[in-house]
């Protein structure tokens, strides 16, 4: 796990990624991509469509799925292929 948070941090030096906490809720270092940030900045703000529905589609390796908490009797293999959509 130290490599995989070195490497972060070297994307990150170079301008590749960001750190940030983008995700209130979820411990840890949280890294993304410029354009992810730039996106979840325009839904956090966005208050107009506040009653509309929205959905969000998760890789199931994303650590932001968090299906295993939400339906603990429910378990979805942590592969690339798989979606969660919430």
């Amino acid at each position: 796990m130290a490599s995989a948070l070195k490497s972060l941090r070297k994307m990150e030096v170079r301008g590749a990624i960001r750190e940030g906490r983008f995700v209130a809720g979820a411990g840890g270092e949280q890294f993304a991509h410029s354009e992810i940030v730039d996106g979840l900045r325009k839904v956090s703000k966005d208050k107009q469509n506040r009653s509309e529905k929205k959905y969000f589609c998760l890789s199931s390796t994303d650590p932001l799925n968090l299906l295993s908490l939400l339906l603990p009797n429910r378990k979805l293999s942590r592969m690339l292929s798989n979606r969660v959509l919430y």
